[in-house]
């Protein structure tokens, strides 16, 4: 039984530490993307994970609002590269006239939609 405990803790410290990986990185992310980042039920960070063949931990922070450590991990640098700019976000707030939100949304969304799309926002809200 105190085997398969130190079997089970070395594993968890394993996957933590990237052990086993040619390749890895860690970036401070602010909190408030972390959500962003995972995903409605993660679904957000297993296509990351699935697409460039890496492996991402989410480290636990002192305090809720304090940055995020993010550390990927991976067997080709480029893959952990090209992960590691999909988790860096950009924020860029534009002071909007109210009379302007319709029109930037578009019927449906559209326009919006369109915007996210030919700059590759990850993230468009008004």
């Amino acid at each position: 039984v105190r085997e398969k405990r130190l079997k089970a803790l070395e594993t968890k410290r394993n996957r933590i530490e990237g052990s086993g990986y040619k390749h890895s990185v860690e970036i401070q992310v602010d909190a408030s993307f972390i959500p962003r980042i995972i995903g409605k039920g993660g679904e957000a960070i297993r296509a990351l994970q699935d697409r460039w063949d890496v492996n991402v931990r989410i480290m636990d922070g002192d305090n809720p609002d304090d940055d995020r450590a993010i550390r990927i991990f991976g067997n080709n640098a480029e893959n952990v590269e090209q992960a590691r700019a999909e988790v860096e976000f950009v924020e860029e707030v534009l002071p909007l006239d109210a009379s302007m939100y319709s029109w930037i949304l578009g019927r449906g969304g559209k326009t919006i939609q369109g915007f996210r799309d030919s700059a590759g926002l990850v993230f468009a809200k008004l």
